[in-house]
């Protein structure tokens, strides 16, 4: 034999020797799985009716809405809050000077003022806190205190399918321009509790 041989037949002898031990399974004791998943339904309200008419109202006047609108979380299962906005009272119609009625926390010249409070009934005046439960421009998120009375109804940890009865209360301008009908456009958007 020469050495060639004696040399390739010694490398194929080793390699016969280790190939036992590296095509060997072992098994353990215990072995761990990682499972995950991702719940992410998009956050989705629903309105039981578009429009309230307050009527026809004197100037420096107060009033409740009569019927609340419902808000319900028609979301795929998410846990919902809601944030809310109002529009300044805009002129519907042909005035010789139309003129909308400015959105603020009180009331003056072609100035009103616009509260919300989520109640399962109607709400006394004293439940429409100044400070916690006024509209204004800009979305108010909220909170647990923002348009709360105490009760249940909060528009917050809103799970799927849970119904809100949303009130409002109008404080008409101390003067106005125009007489024409206005309009106000409520948004209410829903959104995750993060």
């Amino acid at each position: 034999m020469s050495k060639k041989t004696l040399a390739l037949f010694i490398a194929v002898w080793a390699v016969m020797l280790k190939a036992p031990a590296v095509l060997t399974a072992t098994a353990a004791s215990t072995a761990t799985l990682t499972l995950t998943v991702t719940v992410a339904p998009s956050p989705s309200v629903w309105i039981g009716v578009t429009n309230y008419d307050f009527g026809n109202m004197p100037a420096s006047a107060i009033s409740i809405s009569q019927t609340s609108i419902a808000v319900i979380n028609d979301s795929e299962g998410l846990t919902e809050k809601y944030s809310i906005r109002a529009s300044d009272a805009r002129n519907n119609g042909l005035h010789s000077s139309p003129t909308d009625w400015n959105l603020a926390s009180s009331t003056g010249t072609d100035q009103y003022n616009l509260r919300a409070v989520f109640k399962a009934d109607l709400p006394g005046d004293s439940d429409f806190d100044g400070a916690n439960d006024s509209l204004t421009n800009d979305p108010i998120t909220c909170d647990g205190t923002k348009f709360a009375t105490g009760a249940d109804e909060d528009g917050y940890n809103s799970i799927k399918g849970k119904e809100e009865h949303l009130w409002f209360r109008i404080a008409t301008p101390s003067s106005v321009k125009d007489t024409n009908e206005h309009t106000i456009f409520i948004t209410i958007t829903a959104m995750g509790m993060d």
